[in-house]
């Protein structure tokens, strides 16, 4: 019964360090995230860095709030391992009624689709404030955090829209522009800080 009873033990306590260890650390904030505000984009000086074999060019500053409609998280397509998550972000009057009811979203293969069969919405107006994000996170504790990411949470996330080359000759670029449609428009984000609700992670 002692060995059982230490066997036990053994097991909440790795448990235990495993939870604390996967869990982000963040910081307090009293700032309300407001997804009603358009993102900002601005010319970055940044120069181009590497992260494993992979080489990162920044293309502009950016800064997002917004509330997520969905998101896909990612363990072994070929990118995982530097964009592990894609979040569908919605802002302005999206999260809003009549659109946040009458819209609904899917993701795959990297690609998000957006529905509604309500003829008197602006789909012009859906798509240019809706987008799937690759979210490049630019620590492991920002990694754990947006890993964490679901539905319905209101984020803020700072940082730069990339492009990403690596060693082996394959790449992807990022939009840079928020009225584009199909393959190309995804923006390609490294995180850099990432508000979740009440809580700043870096």
């Amino acid at each position: 019964m002692a060995r059982y009873n230490a066997w036990i033990i053994f097991a909440v306590v790795i448990f235990g360090g495993w939870w604390v260890m996967s869990r982000p650390s963040g910081e307090p904030s009293s700032e309300i995230v407001d997804p009603a505000l358009d993102p900002v984009q601005a010319e970055t000086d940044r120069e181009p860095f590497r992260v494993g074999e992979s080489r990162i060019t920044p293309r502009a500053s950016y800064d997002i709030s917004a509330e997520i409609a969905s998101v896909e998280r990612y363990h072994f397509d070929g990118f995982a391992s530097v964009a592990p998550v894609d979040a569908v972000l919605t802002w302005g009057k999206m999260p809003e009624p009549p659109y946040a009811e009458r819209v609904s979203y899917d993701q795959m293969g990297r690609f998000y689709f957006w529905h509604t069969r309500a003829s008197d919405l602006d789909l012009g107006y859906i798509a240019s404030h809706s987008a799937n994000v690759h979210l490049v996170p630019a620590t492991d504790n920002l990694r754990r955090a947006l890993v964490g990411l679901d539905a319905g949470d209101r984020v803020r996330l700072r940082g730069l829209l990339v492009d990403i080359d690596w060693d082996d000759g394959h790449w992807v670029r990022t939009s840079t522009v928020r009225t584009d449609t199909g393959p190309g428009a995804c923006e390609v984000f490294w995180v850099e800080e990432a508000q979740v609700d009440d809580s700043v992670y870096r």
